[in-house]
């Protein structure tokens, strides 16, 4: 992951994979970073318009590391998607203590005919590294599709 701690516009890149799908998210502080990295990873999905009901998702997860800490809170954004089929914005982290974190997301269910980009099936741990740098954090992560 060198140099992933460079100065960027965006809050995540979309990466070049042979067989997944990769991208680094980035941000100012850590939570922000995890908030980033759910942004990306459901970009990956595509996007719809959102119909009027909004459901809020709430998450509580906790790790013994950062790194699993992250993938936790992503896969368990993902199983909402999953099971009830939501598409989820507006990311936020209320709780962040190190190895805790609450947040929650804002979900729409899409329109009946709507068609992922992508078909998102795990996120993995694969050479997951979070970094600080002067610039605040960044992370890359490869998700199973």
């Amino acid at each position: 992951m060198s140099g992933c701690c460079q100065l960027v516009s965006t809050p995540f890149e979309i990466i070049d994979h042979t067989a997944d799908l990769s991208l680094v998210a980035y941000g100012s502080s850590i939570s922000n970073l995890f908030e980033n990295a759910a942004v990306g990873m459901f970009s990956l999905l595509g996007d719809a318009p959102f119909l009027k009901d909004k459901t809020i998702v709430q998450v509580a997860v906790e790790a013994e590391a950062v790194e699993v800490l992250l993938v936790r809170w992503l896969r368990e954004l993902l199983y909402h998607h999953q099971r009830d089929g939501l598409l989820l914005r507006n990311f936020s982290i209320d709780r962040f203590d190190g190895l805790d974190l609450a947040g929650e997301a804002e979900g729409w269910s899409p329109p009946a005919d709507f068609n992922p980009l992508h078909d998102i099936k795990a996120v993995t741990y694969h050479d997951i590294k979070i970094e600080e740098c002067e610039n605040g954090w960044c992370t890359s992560l490869i998700f199973d599709v």
